[in-house]
């Protein structure tokens, strides 16, 4: 079907909603608006300027019955003014029908008398047809609803998306138009029917929403994933189809409302968690699917107390929602699977649903405190409402990375943690092809693609063809700008389990600015110009800082927010490190820096710290990035034990053995299996390697006795040549030492 044959579903269904408005003005009308009170009275609402009842009746007076002149009197009941009759068994809607009638016949004869609660009786002249103007709001936004929906539909189909789903999707709509005007002209009707007309509403109401389930479990059987055969939705169609015609033409007892909602309900309950299970791989599919749930919870926000309240025996009056609420729910599930067939903003998907499942678990912990409070302890309930927000504060957090496991737990948290800031340097001070291989390493541990290309582009040509981060593939894949070469193309993220989106991108484009700023003031430090370092620096601090600390605040609870923390802290450290270059510290000062930051992260996991520090080290002093590496190292190594090992204690040591700086971090836990993916293979104990290295030292390994110890040894400065330490005559190596 073309892109102009969509746009006329529209205008066809602003047509069907112009015919029902005609049907709606033609009904004896007496210029008021009746409704039920509290108390089962039927008072005067409203008294329209034009009519009839205009200066004869006043809003609040109550009306007990309507008179005719041959003396013929019907007293008024709350049922008169029930707006969906339809959820009365069989036998109670046709007393209902033929009450309608009966008040209907009575207006015809063109006056009618309104016999008030006092006695007296108001004569109004009957008008045979009601004004336009008069419609009552309620079947304007009912049918606004359906027409809504069917170009919300109309939509989606001409972006060419998916056909077939398209096509289910347009059943579902045209069904839920019908619905929604047919109920629009039954809470919209004067106080009477005729019968046959209250029958083919009725009538019109359930085909409707058969068509409504019927298209949305054909959709979701085949789309995004088809999940069986195609014949098996046709089939439950043409039930519930041939239940409708029999209940139509036959008229057959115990046709209950109720039974074929809840067969058609229980069926796309079905469907969506079929389809939710079979696109849990695929990040693409998954998000379509979760289009569809985040429209319908509003929707089981509707069905759950319907079921709980609508049962047999209970009066409508008592039903928990309007129409007005129930079919706009019933619109918002039109408009998730539009959004899902055009694949409007998939990546955003799972993080709205996240912070969806937040915000409705947070508002029922609230709701749930307060509750408890005032149940278990009546003398506080003053203080209830602030008890409870303040408990639901300090769950909040616990909360939110419980509900991040639940719903994804196969996303893998970024494994940068004290590793970014280094990566950052080695990106932003390397050169040529080292300067690339950092970059391309910080991409892959920030984002984790399933893949990375590299575009084609030669390295002359500067920082490349593409100059910011860009989202492609609704999300599948992300272009980023590279270093020396044209960029590269970034897979699926989390290793394939989720979508790029807006917030990935701007983490992307924060970093590519840190790293290509920061390499600006690196190479104006080699040429001397300090003044120019210092204002880059401010510049970093006070531009791409607030842009990381609104990105954090954005992103809050999502793996890009942690992500951009961590990337925030790499930013003031690499601030600090490099504002005083060839700066120079005492082993001794740095030591006890160390000591405090260890001290702090192990006494709030509640492990004791065990501290030495060899006298003869105090006349030591190191250099900055030389320091930076054994923090590094001492950090890695408490955090490893902390994650892994779940000691009691752990012993650091600092000694001087032989000319050789020894630093030793020590735990009673127990050491991970090897192949767990923290041996030496690891990404800390590599890092922690390589910064051995770096130092012209090594790294060495132990257990036994019920400890896990980690020792590096390095050279102290008048051991080894600063400018050259590989051509330096240094100490043989400590004895089993991994270089």
């Amino acid at each position: 079907m073309s892109m102009r044959a969509w746009v006329a579903l529209p205008t066809l269904g602003l047509a069907a909603w112009a015919l029902a408005a005609w049907v709606a003005t033609a009904h004896p009308w007496l210029g008021l608006e009746l409704r039920a009170g509290l108390e089962g009275q039927i008072v005067v609402a409203d008294v329209h300027p034009g009519g009839p009842a205009a200066g004869r009746l006043r809003p609040g007076e109550q009306v007990t019955a309507l008179v005719g002149r041959q003396g013929r009197i019907l007293p008024l009941v709350p049922q008169d003014l029930w707006p969906d009759p339809d959820l009365l068994p069989d036998d109670a809607f046709q007393a209902f029908a033929a009450r309608q009638g009966r008040l209907h016949a009575l207006l015809r004869r063109g006056e009618v008398g309104l016999v008030l609660a006092g006695g007296e009786t108001v004569w109004l002249r009957v008008v045979p047809e009601r004004p336009l103007e008069a419609v009552p709001l309620v079947f304007w936004l009912l049918g606004g609803y359906g027409v809504a929906g069917l170009a919300v539909v109309a939509w989606a189909a001409g972006t060419g998306r998916s056909s077939r789903a398209a096509r289910a999707l347009l059943v579902a709509a045209a069904g839920f138009l019908l619905l929604c005007l047919a109920l629009g002209l039954l809470a919209a009707r004067t106080l009477g029917l005729p019968p046959e007309e209250l029958r083919l509403l009725r009538q019109a109401y359930h085909l409707g929403g058969i068509l409504y389930a019927a298209g949305l479990i054909v959709l979701l059987w085949g789309f995004p994933r088809p999940l069986g055969k195609p014949w098996l939705p046709a089939l439950a169609t043409g039930w519930a189809l041939t239940w409708w015609l029999a209940a139509w033409v036959a008229e057959l007892p115990g046709h209950d409302l109720q039974v074929l909602s809840t067969v058609l309900g229980l069926a796309l309950i079905g469907t969506v968690v079929l389809q939710l299970l079979a696109s849990r791989e695929d990040p693409t599919d998954r998000a379509m699917v979760l289009w569809l749930l985040l429209a319908m919870l509003p929707a089981a926000a509707v069905a759950v107390p319907f079921y709980l309240f609508v049962v047999p025996g209970v009066p409508l009056a008592q039903v928990a929602w309007p129409l007005e609420v129930g079919l706009g729910a019933g619109l918002l599930v039109l408009v998730g699977g539009a959004l899902a067939v055009a694949r409007f903003r998939l990546q955003e998907v799972e993080r709205w649903w996240t912070e969806a499942w937040i915000w409705l678990f947070g508002g029922v912990m609230v709701l749930a405190l307060y509750l408890a409070v005032a149940w278990l302890f009546p003398p506080l309930v003053p203080l209830a409402p602030f008890l409870a927000l303040a408990a639901a504060g300090w769950l909040y957090f616990p909360l939110r990375s419980f509900l991040w496991s639940l719903f994804y737990p196969g996303v893998p948290a970024p494994p940068l943690g004290e590793g970014l800031p280094h990566r950052v340097l080695e990106a932003a001070a390397g050169s040529g092809a080292a300067a690339e291989r950092a970059w391309r390493t910080l991409l892959d541990e920030l984002f984790q693609p399933l893949h990375m290309e590299a575009l084609p582009g030669s390295p002359e040509g500067g920082l490349g063809a593409v100059a910011r981060p860009v989202l492609l593939e609704e999300g599948r894949a992300m272009l980023v700008p590279g270093l020396q070469g044209a960029g590269y193309r970034l897979g699926l993220p989390g290793r394939g389990t989720r979508l790029y989106g807006e917030a990935d991108r701007e983490l992307a484009e924060s970093v590519y600015d840190l790293v290509v700023r920061l390499a600006a003031g690196l190479e104006e430090e080699r040429r001397g110009a300090v003044q120019e370092r210092q204002r880059i620096l401010a510049d970093l601090g006070r531009g791409v800082g607030r842009r990381l600390r609104v990105l954090v605040q954005r992103c809050e609870g999502s793996p890009a927010g942690r992500i951009a923390r961590e990337a925030l802290h790499a930013l003031e450290e690499v601030i600090h490190s490099t504002r005083e270059p060839g700066g120079r510290e005492a082993l001794v000062a740095a030591a006890e820096r160390w000591r405090g930051q260890a001290q702090e992260r192990l006494a709030a996991c509640g492990v004791a710290l065990r501290w030495r520090f060899d006298p003869a080290l105090e006349g030591v002093v190191l250099g900055g990035v030389d320091l930076l590496h054994l923090g590094r190292i001492l950090q890695e190594a408490v955090s490893n034990a902390i994650r892994h090992a779940r000691p009691r204690w752990v012993e650091v040591s600092l000694e001087q053995r032989d000319g050789w700086l020894e630093l030793r971090i020590a735990n009673d836990g127990v050491r991970p299996a090897a192949d767990s993916g923290h041996g030496l293979g690891g990404q800390g104990l590599s890092n922690m390697g390589r910064r051995a290295r770096e130092l012209g030292g090594a790294l060495r390994l132990e257990e036994g006795e019920g400890r896990f110890i980690v020792t590096v040894a390095v050279p102290l400065p008048h051991q080894a040549a600063e400018s050259d330490p590989a051509a330096a005559e240094a100490p043989s190596e400590p004895e089993g030492m991994q270089p």
